[in-house]
């Protein structure tokens, strides 16, 4: 018996069930190296967007709400924050959620936070204009942490 080369060409000595085998190893391989690429490419991209919506006057029990799309291959983490000159004030800090087969599972995790800053948190501010920072982040993965994903909106505080 002949054998097939890979490339067409056959070699000598290869049966049927050894042609079969060959066939379901190069699949097998070829399908885990597309999901190895998606998958790294989602190691390095890990937060796809983050966005904010927010009332422009921003009073006692306003709703402020931010979204954040990741990749679901790993945690994160956002940060919302209130910023007025040099003040910094942090409203609300959430994890963000991997998918459970984080690996194989390609599909994005989308995460809605939302916060009502009460008067005690405005009462550290002045009336007048201000910025609703949300910061999302990832984790490391192969030894590189990505960079922050930011989204601002400017408001009016009113106490």
């Amino acid at each position: 018996m002949s054998m097939q080369h890979p490339f067409g060409r056959r070699l000598p000595g290869e049966s049927a069930w050894e042609r079969w085998l060959r066939r379901i190893t190069v699949g097998f391989v070829a399908s885990y190296l597309v999901i190895a690429s998606i998958s790294g490419y989602r190691a390095i991209v890990q937060i796809y967007s983050v966005k904010i919506a927010a009332p422009p006057l921003l009073m006692p029990g306003a709703a402020v709400t931010t979204v954040v799309r990741s990749s679901g291959r790993t945690f994160g983490n956002v940060t919302l924050e209130l910023v007025q000159g040099g003040r910094v004030d942090t409203l609300v800090t959430s994890e963000l959620a991997s998918n459970r087969n984080s690996l194989f599972d390609p599909r994005p995790q989308t995460a809605k936070v939302e916060v009502s800053p009460d008067a005690r948190v405005l009462a550290q501010f002045q009336d007048g204009p201000a910025q609703l920072r949300s910061i999302a982040r990832g984790r490391s993965q192969f030894l590189r942490v990505p960079p922050p994903k930011i989204a601002t909106a400017t408001v009016q505080i009113r106490k």
